[in-house]
């Protein structure tokens, strides 16, 4: 799997965001603050150190997007944070919010362990209250504590937003909103492994006949969102094969072109017989080429099965332009099951 997007370098000081956040709010009115500004403070700590009040069940609150995956595992509101459960928390001071609001822990469950299945953006996490916001650095990860100021008597929620779509919990009682009811039945997105294609394929123009190596090697991606083709539709997840072909020969007295027709060359069994929802030929590179081809699936399908058999136009650069040419001994059709783990 490829690697979380976590940057822990990024990580705050938890003492000194709430020492300053106390600060500033002790100078303010009566009137409570615009929370424009970070005022929560990520902090690490050992799995197990920090019991709260309110414990979930992560199948209530895992919030499983293309780029992250967590689940609140406890939840605690307090009217204020004296020294002795600063202490307890891991902080380095008390704190004493203003009236009307309160302060919020939660932390993170260091046993909910969904890889997300890219890593190429980072979400943007903050606690929503009240309709004021508090950015958080970063995605909260397994095992952290979450301390922020929220309003008395309103939902308190941690939104992450992914690919610019909302993932919510509250976190007053575990609720959790979601957009694509397919992300959580889909459990683990990722990546799959395939077999590769290889066959001797004949081709004819005029009077030569030449037999070629034909191989082909996959990349399965299954997830709600793909860079490129936005989000699956709701109640679907994407499954995008990736093939990468070899699509120039060059001999002593030949130069051969077979350029595929990506959506006539592949088909998904997944339950139903499936045809590409897009396809795309990339930019060749030498003398090959990767052509895509984009599935829409059922978020349950934990294996798949890929229909190839390579279809497309052949070309004679050198040697018998004259004669149209043709593949005389068909590329075989090969069937490659791709499981996902699920």
């Amino acid at each position: 799997m490829p690697p979380t997007t976590r940057k822990t370098s990024l990580r705050l000081s938890a003492a000194a965001t709430l020492a300053a956040a106390a600060l500033a709010l002790s100078a303010c009115s009566s009137t409570p603050p615009t929370l424009a500004s970070p005022i929560g403070a990520t902090e690490v700590v050992p799995a197990g150190s920090v019991t709260l009040e309110k414990t979930f069940d992560a199948a209530q609150t895992s919030l499983v997007g293309p780029h992250f995956a967590l689940a609140v595992a406890s939840a605690q509101f307090f009217p204020e944070i004296t020294a002795a459960k600063a202490k307890e928390l891991g902080l380095d001071k008390p704190l004493s919010p203003p009236p009307g609001y309160e302060v919020l822990a939660f932390t993170i469950s260091p046993d909910f362990k969904v890889d997300p299945a890219l890593s190429d953006e980072d979400p943007e996490a903050k606690i929503v209250t009240g309709g004021k916001e508090v950015a958080l650095g970063q995605v909260p990860g397994p095992g952290d504590l979450v301390v922020a100021l929220v309003q008395k008597d309103q939902p308190a929620e941690l939104v992450i937003t992914d690919a610019g779509r909302p993932f919510s919990v509250n976190l007053r009682d575990g609720s959790r909103k979601d957009f694509n009811d397919a992300l959580l039945k889909a459990g683990a997105t990722g990546f799959g492994n395939a077999d590769d294609y290889d066959a001797e394929v004949e081709m004819r123009s005029g009077n030569w006949i030449i037999t070629i190596p034909y191989y082909a090697r996959f990349e399965v991606t299954k997830s709600a969102w793909l860079p490129g083709h936005d989000w699956a539709p709701d109640g679907k997840l994407w499954v995008q094969v990736d093939f990468t072909s070899q699509f120039l020969w060059k001999g002593d007295k030949f130069d051969v072109e077979w350029n595929l027709d990506p959506a006539a060359s592949i088909q998904l069994k997944a339950g139903d017989t499936l045809k590409p929802a897009k396809s795309e030929t990339g930019t060749k590179s030498g003398q090959a080429v990767t052509y895509t081809a984009v599935f829409e699936v059922a978020p349950d399908a934990e294996s798949i099965e890929i229909v190839f058999r390579p279809s497309g136009d052949l070309k004679v650069n050198e040697g018998g332009k004259s004669s149209k040419a043709s593949v005389t001994k068909d590329a075989k059709e090969k069937t490659i099951k791709v499981d996902f783990g699920g």
